[in-house]
């Protein structure tokens, strides 16, 4: 995948949407005591089961390239 495509990634954002209305719904409507909350992962890394084909982060991370980072569509979002 090109990385002017992979840096939009609409899908990631929805997932984390979904996630934190999830963990808002869990506190105001349930009363759950939510005491923290972590978004994985912030960059493209290593992963134990796919190695360095699965990328799960916010940051596009290319290996090819002196490790060149390029912001997602996602941490726009996220921040």
């Amino acid at each position: 995948m090109k990385i002017s495509d992979a840096v939009h990634d609409n899908f990631r954002i929805n997932y984390y949407k979904s996630y934190i209305q999830n963990a808002i719904d869990a506190i105001t409507l349930d009363g759950v005591n939510l005491g923290a909350y972590f978004g994985w992962s912030l960059m493209d890394n290593f992963e134990w089961a796919d190695g360095y084909s699965t990328r799960f982060g916010m940051t596009y991370v290319d290996y090819a390239n002196n490790q060149q980072r390029y912001i997602k569509d996602s941490i726009i979002w996220y921040s």
